[in-house]
């Protein structure tokens, strides 16, 4: 059972660090299109990149080791639109 939780700011903080892989991927996108084979492939490994990162890192902070795909499946979701924006 979960006795405290996870604050605000440490969520956002965590979410934001995972955004890194998609600003690499906009960095790229700068100079190749990703609207192509190459960038869907790209956007994929990202979104496992940035989903496994701060799937790990909620599942630490609050003690939940046996859930973490429980966490990474909405955590996955919400990197997927950043990506579908970087990417269109």
């Amino acid at each position: 059972s979960q006795k405290g939780g996870i604050d605000m700011y440490r969520t956002a903080s965590v979410l934001g660090y995972g955004l890194i892989p998609m600003v690499i991927m906009a960095v790229l996108g700068i100079f190749i299109s990703l609207q192509s084979t190459f960038g869907t492939i790209v956007a994929g490994l990202c979104i496992f990149w940035s989903t496994a990162t701060a799937s790990r890192f909620f599942a630490t902070a609050n003690a939940m080791q046996q859930q973490r795909w429980l966490v990474a499946y909405p955590v996955g979701l919400f990197y997927t639109v950043f990506s579908l924006l970087t990417v269109f």
